[in-house]
């Protein structure tokens, strides 16, 4: 134990390591329908979709576009509020450096970004992870 007037903190309790669990890969049987018909699906939507843009007015769709700039600068702050208070939150518990914003942003929510974070091994302080 440190003496009152020390200003040494004291080491943080190591986890428990887990127990290494056996893996083995599924073996995934796809038919012959199974494996035609989510291509040919997706085929039939991409060639719909596409049908349907020869009806498309760009003309029009561009001048229903608001022109205010107040209006694309609270598009923008409504855009970028979830990332940026998630990124506020994480930073706190994760030690985020100032790029893990742009990460957020990137992919939409911080969520998926920690996620991409904790696959890269960037560990949390304390729980004796390495850091790149």
């Amino acid at each position: 134990m440190t003496e009152p007037g020390s200003s040494a903190a004291a080491p943080a309790p190591a986890l428990p390591a887990l127990p290494a669990l056996p893996l083995t890969p599924m073996a995934v049987h796809q038919g012959i329908v199974a494996r035609w018909l989510t291509p040919a699906l997706s085929a039939a939507i991409l060639v719909a979709a596409l049908w349907q843009l020869r009806h498309l007015d760009v003309r029009g769709v561009i001048a229903m576009l608001p022109r205010s700039p107040r209006f694309w600068l609270v598009f923008a702050a409504g855009y970028l509020a979830m990332p940026a208070s998630e990124w506020v939150i994480y930073r706190q518990l994760w030690a985020l450096p100032p790029r893990g914003f742009s990460r957020c942003c990137a992919n939409g929510s911080a969520t998926r970004s920690s996620r991409a974070i904790r696959a890269s091994s960037i560990s949390m302080p304390g729980r004796g992870g390495t850091r790149r």
